[in-house]
């Protein structure tokens, strides 16, 4: 019988619901295999026993416990403010001192992939987070390509997933390329879960918080927002404001992060993203009321933001949306 041993780390802001879950998929290997066992501890950066929330946890201090483990899993925190994701001093020390004696396969979920960059475990890596830490990671950690419409990036002992739910699909990730694929389908099915997610893209949203105060693109944007009709150039928001198309780019790019094309681009897939779920409206019909004249040229736009394509996208959403309990 082949055994593993793997470690979930909890920390007063770990998301428990999550870091349960977690044990609950890779326990379940024990309940269905005769070949496979999995040994679960809990490792707790504070001290012995884990409290929150009414819950209790039978746990060991991290930081003095002395076994090796095939697989360190962090799960995601409750948290996902990035002003919030302070490092732990202590728990960074240890994670880089722990890494570099064994081999085990370190795993991070959605916010808590900071603490591997923190650490410099992602350094010249690649990686993933969740979809709305992007702007704010990649200023805080330059050395490490993210990868963030990728739900799972796997950079061989050390793997990250993305946003919220996506510590399950790095658990079953982890049971099909480490343990075993016929495990990881039964399971999948026992439990009903899809196996199949490979990106994010299509849950991320444009971020319309403005970086800086600027009544001058403020404005700018309630007009693009009244006209996404037009087919709108850079020339065009330019002679808006009447600034130069350098003064443009610069005052927009200072404000909202992106470049005016880049905004525009993205505001028009998310009104079709809407449309393709909130209405009976072709495609083309979609396409045309965005202002483009081509819908194959708006369709590859489309699936380079979202990672499917409009159909897969209305698919997959339009039974999500809310409908009268009458109907």
């Amino acid at each position: 019988m082949k055994c593993y041993k793997i470690a979930l780390v909890l920390t007063p802001l770990t998301s428990i619901s999550s870091a349960l879950s977690i044990y609950d998929i890779f326990i379940y290997i024990n309940t269905i295999s005769n070949d496979y066992k999995i040994e679960i501890d809990f490792l707790n950066t504070e001290k012995n026993d884990y409290y929150k929330n009414s819950i209790h946890i039978k746990s060991i201090n991290l930081f003095e416990q002395k076994k090796i483990y095939d697989f360190i899993f962090f799960p995601p925190l409750q948290e996902i403010n990035a002003m919030h994701l302070t490092p732990n001093k202590h728990l960074i020390h240890w994670l880089k001192q722990y890494s570099f004696q064994h081999n085990t396969i370190l795993c991070a979920s959605c916010s808590n992939v900071y603490t591997f960059a923190y650490a410099g475990l992602l350094n010249y890596k690649h990686a993933t987070t969740h979809w709305s830490l992007e702007d704010d990671f990649k200023s805080k950690f330059t050395d490490i390509t993210l990868d963030i419409h990728k739900l799972i990036v796997d950079e061989n002992n050390i793997l990250t997933s993305g946003g919220g739910y996506s510590y399950i699909d790095l658990s079953f990730y982890i049971i099909n390329k480490f343990i075993s694929h016929e495990l990881a389908y039964k399971i999948a099915k026992d439990l009903v879960v899809d196996m199949g997610r490979i990106s994010q893209a299509y849950f991320k949203t444009l971020p319309l918080q403005l970086k800086h105060n600027d009544q001058e693109i403020e404005d700018l944007l309630n007009w693009i927002d009244t006209n996404i009709q037009r087919n709108i150039s850079v020339k065009d928001l330019a002679n808006y404001l009447s600034i130069s198309q350098k003064t443009l780019i610069r005052k927009f790019k200072f404000t909202t992060g992106l470049l005016p094309k880049n905004y525009l681009m993205q505001l028009k897939v998310e009104k079709a993203k809407y449309l393709l779920v909130n209405g009976n409206l072709s495609f083309q019909n979609i396409t045309e009321l965005l202002g483009y004249n081509n819908p194959s040229t708006f369709r590859q736009l489309f699936k380079k933001y979202t990672s499917l394509t409009p159909q897969e996208y209305r698919n997959k959403f339009i039974n999500l949306q809310p409908r009268n309990v009458a109907e």
